[in-house]
């Protein structure tokens, strides 16, 4: 069985609209997939709970201001008893869950 691919994924910021990116492609991550495989900066490889974090910004363009409010992909884990999220482009890299599309 051969090793799955992983990528490292960046934040596209377009006017506070944050959407994930490898390389120039664009990524949608299915709403309905739950796990994601992950590879921590040490090398460590573990599934993790994929959850939907909310995010909320305040834009400014040309004297115009209007709120801008969204949804990103993190993993969720507990770390010494403390329930954290992390979003993945904080990760060495992940395997893109199926029905992931890359625009």
């Amino acid at each position: 069985m051969s090793e799955p691919e992983f990528v490292s994924l960046t934040i596209r910021n377009n006017w506070e609209h944050l959407s994930y990116k490898h390389g120039d492609k664009n990524i949608k991550i299915p709403e309905k997939a739950k796990e994601i495989v992950v590879k921590w900066p040490d090398g460590t490889v573990t599934t993790e709970n994929l959850v939907s974090e909310r995010y909320s910004a305040r834009v400014s363009d040309h004297g115009h201001e209007y709120d801008v409010n969204g949804k990103i992909h993190a993993i969720e884990f507990e770390h010494n008893g403390a329930k954290m999220q992390m979003r993945l482009n904080a990760l060495k890299g992940v395997v893109l869950p199926t029905g992931t599309e890359s625009m």
